[in-house]
């Protein structure tokens, strides 16, 4: 059958049309997905908008400071609360008058702080120092991590930033009030042990007056009385460490020194029934820390041990290098160094597990009312963490308890105490005048004494007042000055500010039993040329006179 141009013409025109459904359908399709996509888009949008806002409303409403900057100290962003931790009136003002850097007044705190971040990627509630714009000091707590650049390296640093100067000075406080504590608890024993010592001065005096012709008796006497005379000495030096409130003075430490120091304190003011063994590492136990607040926290677990054991038992201190790998093993965010452990281990009562818990809780205390403020282990708790240290603890009841203190090694090493040496020969005198003022009679008729026997030409005085007119007299001739601190009528120091008027190359060496460290410096710093600790040896005080001879 022969096809007519009528049907080919048909045919053409539908084949034409189906292109164009199938043409429009295509679009139809594209336009639709067009649309869901941008619709999808929109979406996302507005909920990345939100999360935006969401987010922008909790960084600048949060009471914690966050800053972030790069590693160079570049500001990048920082919200209201870091600008009013600072002390600045605007973002602008921060950014345009420092680098992130300069808000750090410890550089070594920054340091060791960027290492760890860079070696963890996170560092979470490290205790930092911050400088405001009026040069005031804020303590905080810093949780800070870093985002990477797109061809490596770290782009910025994040950091939020928790201020604690408030709860630190609670915490001082706290320690102030734990220290009056422990010296309370230690009264009734240092009584007696002093009332042993002045019957042992007495009892030898007597001696010495009878038997003042056997030079064995008379000799053994003698040297009595001086180990007599050194114990109340160091009793009374601890009381002063234990007592005074003073600045942290941040130092090397040797810990060695200091639980020697705290065992023969110990062993004077505890029961007898309770016995001290100490194994102390051979090797450098050196810490960066402050020597009271040490003694501090160690005196505290020490009371803790003889309360729990009663009546008989004993307690062991041990010190010890810890290798890092095991410290961190136990503590994750430790420092990458050794650390030195202290561990203070009694034979008491021990501890339950939910007591254990709640050991460190400030006013949380297990003994009967007025036995104990409960403040004891949170002043312990806060010394350790305030050195970047940890604390650990294992107890078990009727099993006794351990506390260990670790606290991160300092390279620098320290000779204690106990090595130095100090020369017992007869040192040589001199032909110098000396002004001595001390209206101690019997103490000032010794100095004279012992001084005219070396040499010395000596001027007294028994009061501030009387030095000053001595020396107004004699100030062409008078060498040196030794004054006691406490004088009547006109105190050591006021007469040292009124001589150094009147010759302002006055040498002058202050001499008390106990003297705050920032008025020893400030004296220092004003021109006195030495500050002597009573009781002091006729040794100690040439030693001292010499050395001030030659300097000047």
């Amino acid at each position: 059958m022969q096809t007519s141009p009528v049907d080919i013409w048909w045919a053409v025109i539908l084949g034409s049309l189906g292109l164009t459904v199938l043409t429009v359908t295509i679009i139809s399709i594209v336009i639709a997905n067009q649309r869901k996509f941008i619709k999808e888009q929109k979406k996302q949008m507005s909920v990345l908008q939100k999360s935006e806002k969401k987010y922008r409303s909790l960084f600048e409403e949060l009471k914690d400071a966050i800053l972030v900057a790069t590693p160079e100290g570049t500001f990048l962003d920082a919200n209201p609360a870091c600008i009013e931790m600072l002390g600045y009136s605007s973002k602008d003002e921060l950014f345009q008058s420092k680098v992130e850097r300069d808000i750090y007044p410890n550089s070594r705190e920054r340091e060791v702080f960027e290492k760890l971040l860079l070696e963890k990627g996170v560092v979470r509630d490290f205790e930092l120092t911050v400088r405001q714009k009026d040069g005031e000091l804020r303590n905080v707590m810093v949780t800070a991590s870093y985002v990477n650049g797109q061809q490596g390296g770290v782009a910025s640093y994040r950091k939020i930033f928790h201020d604690i100067t408030e709860r630190k000075k609670i915490e001082e406080q706290l320690r102030q009030s734990q220290k009056m504590e422990s010296i309370a608890t230690l009264a009734s024993g240092i009584a007696h042990d002093f009332n042993n010592i002045l019957g042992i001065i007495a009892g030898y005096t007597g001696i010495l007056e009878k038997r003042k012709d056997d030079p064995e008796k008379f000799a053994h006497s003698i040297e009595a009385i001086n180990r007599t005379i050194d114990r109340s000495t160091n009793l009374v030096k601890q009381l002063l460490t234990f007592a005074r409130k003073s600045d942290i003075l941040l130092a090397p430490v040797n810990v060695n020194g200091i639980v020697s120091e705290i065992t023969k304190l110990l062993i004077e003011t505890f029961p007898r029934s309770i016995s001290f063994l100490t194994f102390l590492e051979k090797r450098t136990t050196t810490i960066f820390g402050d020597h009271n607040q040490l003694h501090q926290a160690l005196l505290n677990l020490c009371v803790n041990a003889r309360d729990a054991i009663g009546t008989t038992g004993s307690i062991t201190i041990r010190t010890e290098i810890i290798e890092e790998k095991v410290v961190r093993a136990r503590f994750p965010a430790c420092m990458p160094k050794d650390y030195v452990c202290i561990s203070v281990t009694d034979t008491g009562s021990g501890m339950s597990e939910q007591t254990r818990k709640r050991i460190f809780e400030p006013f949380f205390t297990t003994k009967e009312k007025g036995k104990g403020t409960g403040l004891g282990l949170s002043v312990v708790f806060g010394i350790v963490e305030n050195y970047n240290g940890y604390i650990d603890v294992e107890s078990e009841l009727g099993k006794g308890t351990t506390f260990r203190l670790y606290f991160p090694a300092h390279n620098q090493s320290l000779a204690s105490d106990e090595l130095r040496l100090v020369e017992n020969k007869e040192r040589n005198g001199g032909t110098e005048t000396i002004l001595v003022v001390e209206d101690e009679e019997l103490l000032l008729d010794l100095v004279r004494s012992e001084l005219e026997s070396a040499g010395y030409h000596i001027l007294t005085a028994s009061d501030g007042a009387e030095a000053v007119e001595v020396y107004k007299q004699h100030k062409d001739s008078i060498d040196i000055v030794i004054s006691d601190m406490g004088l009547p009528k006109i105190e050591g120091m006021e007469a040292f500010h009124l001589m150094k008027a009147i010759n302002p190359k006055v040498r002058f060496i202050l001499a008390s039993g106990y003297i705050e460290p920032i008025l020893k410096e400030e004296l220092l710093a004003a021109g006195a040329k030495a500050v002597l600790h009573k009781p002091y040896t006729l040794n100690v005080l040439q030693k001292t006179i010499q050395e001030v001879l030659v300097e000047s």
